[in-house]
């Protein structure tokens, strides 16, 4: 049903002036657009450790993109590098890291890529959820609901 990702790929020259991260950039502003109308919030969740830890960008690219555009505010969030080094081995996820310091030089240019934003715990937040996401929700400047862990499935 989107016809720009074959038109990027098989027919640049048609439209020089766009490519996938100016496409992404547009849809965006609708999707705020929309967000602003209906007097909601747009919170966008990155999956920034998939560019450090199953590609080889390194670095942090929807942050990136995203700013050309938007006032971002980021929060990262981090799990026992042991833990989530065997969580990727068993779903079959490190097919790109050699072995495990491989993967803890990439956890270590994630942090670095972050450590201008606030760094939660995935570890905190099974310890004291209402507490950790009450950090999240203060970090990005968001209400914070105390009934939240009654409506979290939904």
């Amino acid at each position: 049903m989107d016809p720009f990702p074959q038109l990027l790929a098989n027919y640049p020259d048609l439209i020089p002036e766009m490519n996938g991260e100016t496409i992404f950039l547009d849809r965006m502003i609708i999707v705020q657009e929309a967000c602003e109308q209906r007097e909601r919030l747009l919170v966008v969740r990155d999956h920034s450790h998939v560019d450090f830890l199953t590609r080889k960008v390194l670095k942090p690219r929807l942050r990136a993109v995203l700013s050309q555009r938007f006032d971002v505010i980021s929060v990262a969030t981090i799990r026992n590098p042991i833990d989530a080094w065997l969580s990727m081995l068993e779903a079959g996820f490190a097919r790109d890291l050699q072995n495990f310091t491989a993967y803890c030089d990439r956890v270590k240019m994630f942090v670095e890529a972050y450590a201008d934003v606030p760094m939660l715990k995935y570890e905190d937040f099974c310890a004291a959820g209402a507490d950790t996401v009450g950090k999240l929700a203060a970090a990005l400047d968001l209400p914070f609901d105390p009934e939240f862990e009654s409506r979290i499935g939904a």
